[in-house]
């Protein structure tokens, strides 16, 4: 073996187990909690987007009794946690409205996904007079952004005892209920009485992935609060309104039943048996004991369900931003620096080296282990990073990044560390002790300010319109042109193809300019070149330079 294990070992083990290196993994095993903590934090004071929610609020003024129920999702069904905050006021709606004397309650709720409580509430007044009219707001704060002062979708009131909010991401408008006596006539609200008052259903949304159907939505029959009714779903290969009169042969009208439902929220779900559907039929029915029939009818087109993840894009928007993986960029490179002056400019200068070649081991021995123990440092600082910070996200945010999005950030890290080694080790052959560290930092500076200042600044100068659409093409596909001459450009083309996967476009109209720049076979060329070429470039004059002090 041209490498013996042992010298890297040693040398590996000897730039890692110093106090300064030490100290920089743990601040940034600390760093890897820390953006974990910023990238939460910055999603969770961000407007709730990707988010779905359906919330039902029942005040009963006779029992002082206050019911909430919910279901908070994102677009692939999955379960959310978050704190829900409500206040309910009542006032004479002939006077001015001050909604802090008319407050009746106010509440907040955590939950994970579902949740449903129900207690007594000592503020509820016994009767609302006639005329009173009440107001709700709901606010909802989850890891993933929030929703504040909302105002129900529906707000229902039975006779003076029972008050009902509701409140639901996507905007269907409220069904009421239809009752139907035992003898067969179907009846309308009593004057003056709400036109909900037989019941209301209320569809959040029907989702669709392949043949699968899922129905998210809340059913209440406040007069028969315990009988449950069934589901029943009708496919149509076109959109139209279904008939709002019960048929009398349900399955003959091609209905058949996906779900029986107790009252509140719920989520059904069911297959579709022709693949073409675009439209499905809803019909929720129940009957009590004595013949008496609720029911109502909803049309409905399903929403196709998001294949990607979207938590992981929400994560992946702010990993990608400036307070993201670009702090790690900036400032650990540094470490890479520092690490080539302790293997080979600090001692070289010190005459060091020269007593090191002096025992049974050549100067291509001393070179090419000191590297490898340096690419070593190099993938266990990345290592440590990155696992601590998808680590934490899970713990977090309760999202797992697709392996092969991990594999491609984790790629460019590390290349990005190692290519910046590798000059730096080039450096180090050239010079020695403090102009090692003057030229190394100087060439720091150089690739991650003053290049992308530069191309900013030709593309001013050299543009005809330096206010026009044109300029921020050019400025962008200059800006990726010029990352093949640095080498943490790397790391650049590697986010690029992250936001492609994940179909994120952040360039606006420049994204066809950068995909034209942006070629696979030369971002492996460029990172390749980056780190071959100044270590071999290191090593011819490194076997030539006087190692004495």
């Amino acid at each position: 073996m041209l490498v013996k294990f042992s010298p890297v070992l040693y040398d590996f083990k000897r730039g890692l187990l110093r106090r300064s290196v030490i100290l920089v993994l743990v601040l940034f095993t600390v760093s890897g909690v820390g953006l974990a903590y910023l990238v939460s934090s910055t999603l969770g004071a961000t407007p709730l987007v990707e988010g779905k929610y359906v919330i039902l609020i029942t005040v009963d003024t006779g029992t002082k009794t206050l019911s909430s129920e919910g279901r908070v999702y994102d677009m692939a069904l999955r379960d959310m946690s978050g704190t829900l905050s409500f206040d309910i006021y009542c006032y004479n709606a002939t006077e001015p409205v001050e909604a802090a004397k008319g407050q009746i309650l106010r509440e907040t709720i955590a939950f994970r996904g579902e949740f449903k409580e129900k207690k007594r509430v000592e503020s509820i007044p016994h009767e609302l007079p006639v005329g009173y009219q009440c107001v709700c707001r709901f606010s909802l704060s989850t890891p993933y952004g929030y929703i504040s002062n909302v105002a129900p979708t529906f707000i229902g009131r039975i006779e003076n005892r029972t008050l009902i909010f509701a409140v639901i991401s996507d905007q269907y408008m409220p069904y009421a209920i239809h009752k139907i006596t035992e003898t067969g006539l179907e009846t309308e609200p009593e004057p003056g009485r709400e036109p909900y008052s037989h019941g209301i259903l209320l569809i959040n949304a029907i989702y669709r992935e392949g043949v699968n159907i899922t129905v998210v939505g809340s059913v209440l029959v406040p007069a028969e609060p315990e009988l449950k009714l069934d589901l029943y779903m009708r496919e149509q290969g076109s959109s139209g309104p279904a008939s709002q009169v019960l048929p009398v042969d349900i399955e003959g009208a091609g209905y058949r039943k996906i779900a029986t439902l107790d009252q509140g929220v719920f989520a059904a779900g069911s297959s579709l048996r022709n693949r073409n559907v675009t439209f499905v039929d809803l019909l929720v029915i129940g009957e009590t004991g004595k013949g008496v029939k609720y029911y109502a009818v909803v049309s409905a087109h399903p929403t196709e369900i998001v294949g990607v993840n979207q938590r992981s894009i929400a994560v992946i928007n702010v990993l990608l931003g400036g307070a993201g993986l670009s702090l790690f960029n900036g400032f650990f490179p540094i470490v890479m620096l520092y690490l080539v002056y302790i293997y080979i400019a600090k001692p070289r200068s010190q005459g060091a080296l020269e007593f090191v070649v002096a025992r049974p081991i050549t100067r291509f021995d001393l070179y090419v282990t000191r590297f490898v123990a340096g690419v070593l440092v190099a993938v266990v600082a990345s290592t440590i990073f990155y696992t601590v910070l998808i680590t934490t996200l899970w713990l977090l945010l309760e999202v797992f990044i697709e392996p092969y999005v991990n594999l491609l950030m984790y790629s460019g890290i590390v290349l990005s560390l190692v290519a910046f080694y590798s000059l730096c080790y080039f450096v180090s052959t050239i010079t020695r002790g403090a102009g090692y560290l003057a030229f190394a930092i100087f060439l720091f500076i150089l690739f991650t300010i003053i290049l992308s200042v530069i191309a900013s600044v030709l593309v001013v100068l050299t543009s005809k319109d330096m206010y026009g659409p044109e300029v921020y093409k050019e400025m962008m596909k200059l800006q990726y042109l010029t990352r093949y001459f640095t080498p943490f450009g790397v790391q650049d083309f590697i986010e690029f193809y992250v936001t492609r996967y994940y179909n994120i476009n952040l360039y606006g109209d420049a994204l066809r300019v950068i995909e034209s720049v942006v070629q696979p076979w030369a971002v492996a060329l460029s990172v390749t070149l980056w780190i071959l070429l100044p270590v071999v470039a290191g090593w011819y004059t490194f076997k030539k330079a006087n190692l004495s002090s």
